[in-house]
């Protein structure tokens, strides 16, 4: 292989918060889905600080910026019928 070649690689982070998994159509199951992926990083975040691996704690700490962007996202859309008084 030559050097400096990107690679497809299959994913480090836990199953749970793997960003490429389809996500469930219902948005009720879309944001259990992401708290799920969010307390699974915050696992892994620790293990891997008491580890003292520090690359992968950034990826970690990269993955959890992104789960909490899709849930805050996904909060939003929850509230909009809320914040019209459709609710």
């Amino acid at each position: 292989m030559a050097e400096g070649v990107v690679t497809g690689r299959p994913s480090t982070l836990p199953r749970m918060a793997d960003p490429g998994r389809s996500m469930p159509e219902h948005p009720g199951a879309r944001r259990d889905e992401i708290a799920a992926a969010l307390r699974t990083l915050a696992d892994e975040s620790r293990r891997l600080e008491r580890l003292g691996l520090a690359a992968a704690l950034e990826r970690c700490d990269e993955a959890r910026r992104y789960w909490r962007f899709l849930d805050a996202m996904h909060a939003m859309v929850a509230d909009a019928p809320r914040a019209r008084g459709e609710w």
